[in-house]
């Protein structure tokens, strides 16, 4: 009616206010609540049906048990979130967490994806909106169709997972014309509080799902937090004073995206100094809230990169994710499909401060290479690189790639019964090519083994029916063993294994060497480098040198 009035603009569809995020916990609950539904409509059937032919009602049998537990697992399994063979089935909910790289995994916890089609040639979503400063990284998006439609959470922001309204709702009840100073700040610290002067109204947000981050409270130009508040921050170990303090204390608030409209942020502490030494000459004079920091702004991807205002941030952001390092320190112990290991991994020389506490000093990824960019031979055309032979030879990149192989006794109805062994050839069909001398008597090779392609890992058989005419038959069972890819080679690493694949064609050329001897690990093409206008890299190069002399 407002806007029919002209009263009041349109709500804006693409502000971060008007949407919420549905969280792992919602999900899980509303397929819960659907499954469940379906349990409860199949009881009333079959009750119904009981009741209709005058039988007597068997309760255990009503209840049937797989229904919510095979429904959890086949949208966990298959990402695709809903009732099987429904209409309104959401796909790609569930994934398989990366674990490329430790950077990888954790971009891929905070990943946000927007559920419009990807074909929408609309431009509107997947621009960059006001709303996000602080909340949604401004680099950190794919290229492509998915441009601006997948985003990732910035460092610091919060998805609220909704708060009991009871208190506020009894609070208003008892004190409806007294100030909301009076609730303590723990109580409040999530909750989304809208002064509409316009509209004369007072929103209150308990709701889960709401994109949130949190600042520095400021009341008369000051912050509230003071430098001994900062220092038993610094000694938690001893003070045991952490964040969840400060917001109790009323130092740090979250704020979400409608409550921003409403506030006036300082974008640094000198900003705040300005506004009270000169209040009339300050961009302010009526701030309600500080930025932590700005480069807060930017999520796990964009943070690693040094000097990203002289960079191609979304394009590193992406780059970045794929560099091979260390992923997990546990990765002998885990049972991933894939792994990739840099042998000797090393801290960049040039670091960003987000960089300490995204452990990216604990697991790096890549290597300090000493790099010259040159025309060299010209055999580095291309971007192709030229590599140090003697760099190779000495551990330069050197990584180790893990596969997991999968092998399970499965029964297949009642009669058939598979069963992990040395297959016999004498009463086993279907044996395969490769070789089922490196299986020991249980069926399994032992680690340590060395293994190429199409070698049997695991022996397996399934047991043949018998002939219903009595006929005594050759073969009683059929071979199932797991055989190796026929790419691949390795050694067995307890159930792991390990391939090193090599198929390179190399060209054998003197390296060139500066007036003090140093010679490069690796050659670049100078041609590389103004098409990418990756400024930053070469301002980081230079700064490593520095670092390095």
């Amino acid at each position: 009616m407002l806007v029919a009035l002209k009263r009041r603009g349109e709500d804006d569809r693409d502000h971060y206010a008007n949407k919420r995020m549905d969280l792992g916990g919602p999900l899980l609950a509303s397929l819960f609540r659907l499954l469940f539904r379906k349990l409860t409509k199949d009881m009333r059937q079959y009750v119904q049906k009981c009741v209709d032919s005058g039988k007597e009602i068997n309760v255990p049998g009503a209840v049937k048990t797989q229904t919510i537990s095979k429904g959890l697992k086949y949208s966990l399994a298959t990402g695709n979130w809903g009732q099987q063979g429904t209409q309104g089935i959401r796909a790609g909910v569930s994934q398989v967490l990366n674990r490329l790289a430790y950077a990888s995994t954790l971009s891929h916890l905070r990943r946000v994806n927007s559920p419009i089609g990807r074909e929408g040639k609309l431009a509107k979503p997947r621009q960059l909106h006001n709303s996000l400063w602080g909340m949604m990284c401004p680099a950190e998006t794919p290229e492509g169709q998915a441009v601006g439609l997948v985003k990732n959470l910035a460092l610091m922001s919060y998805i609220t997972v909704g708060s009991p309204s009871a208190p506020l709702l009894e609070f208003l009840d008892e004190w409806t014309t007294e100030p909301l100073e009076e609730v303590a700040p723990a109580h409040i610290a999530k909750v989304g509080v809208i002064y509409d002067i316009p509209l004369k109204e007072l929103r209150l947000f308990t709701d889960y799902g709401r994109a949130s981050r949190p600042l520095f409270i400021v009341d008369e130009q000051q912050l509230l937090i003071k430098k001994h508040t900062i220092i038993k921050l610094q000694n938690r170990e001893e003070t045991e004073y952490g964040w969840n303090d400060l917001v109790a204390d009323g130092f740090v608030e979250y704020v979400d995206t409608e409550e921003e409209e409403t506030t006036m942020i300082a974008m640094t502490i000198k900003d705040l100094q300005a506004a009270r030494l000169n209040p009339t000459g300050a961009y302010s004079s009526t701030y309600t809230h500080c930025e932590i920091h700005p480069s807060m702004i930017l999520g796990v991807c964009a943070s690693i990169i040094p000097f990203p205002d002289h960079n191609q941030n979304t394009y590193q952001s992406a780059m970045g994710k794929q560099a091979m390092g260390m992923y997990c320190t546990n990765y002998q112990n885990r049972m991933d499909t894939q792994g990739f290991v840099l042998y000797y991994p090393q801290k960049p020389l040039v670091t960003t401060r987000s960089m300490e506490y995204l452990k990216f000093r604990e697991l790096p990824a890549g290597i300090n290479a000493i790099v010259a960019i040159a025309t060299y031979s010209g055999y580095n055309q291309e971007d192709s690189l030229m590599m140090n032979q003697s760099s190779i030879d000495r551990g330069f990149f050197r990584s180790i790639f893990y596969r997991a192989y999968k092998e399970e006794e499965t029964k297949q109805g009642s009669i058939s019964k598979e069963h992990i062994e040395l297959p016999n050839p004498d009463c086993t069909s279907g044996m395969k090519h490769g070789t089922y001398d490196k299986l020991d008597l249980d069926g399994l090779i032992e680690p340590g083994t060395r293994v190429s392609g199409e070698d049997i890992i695991v022996g397996k058989t399934v047991a043949l029916p018998e002939d219903p005419s009595g006929t005594v038959q050759r073969f009683t069972k059929r071979d199932a063993s797991l055989a190796l890819r026929g790419a691949e080679s390795g050694a067995i690493d307890q159930v792991m294994l390990t391939t090193n694949d090599a198929g390179q064609k190399f060209v054998k050329e003197d390296m060139p060497f500066t007036s003090e001897g140093i010679v490069p690990d690796l050659i670049v093409n100078p041609h590389a480098i103004p098409s990418r206008m990756t400024i930053g890299h070469l301002v980081e190069a230079l700064m490593s040198k520095v670092g390095y002399a």
